[in-house]
């Protein structure tokens, strides 16, 4: 194999052509699976941050309701 950088051509390592050979191998008994095997478990988040993000949340929520009142109020002024 070849590579062409920068206008001059070298020869590539022989052992990356083989190393992407071997990967290609399909490796087992039979076939792949058709999905992907999923593990189900339950996690749980601290306190403290699900507080923190609620806080957040509604300090942002607040702030959309403060600007939409504002711009409601001052919609004549210019």
């Amino acid at each position: 194999m070849e590579e062409i950088l920068h206008g001059m051509v070298k020869k590539l390592k022989l052992y990356f052509f083989i190393l992407f050979l071997s990967l290609n191998k399909n490796l087992g008994t039979g076939p792949p699976n058709d999905r992907i095997k999923r593990i189900e478990r339950d996690q749980r988040i601290s306190i403290l941050t699900y507080t923190i993000m609620a806080i957040i949340s509604g300090t942002g929520i607040f702030l959309a309701i403060g600007f939409f009142v504002f711009n409601i109020i001052f919609r004549k002024h210019r």
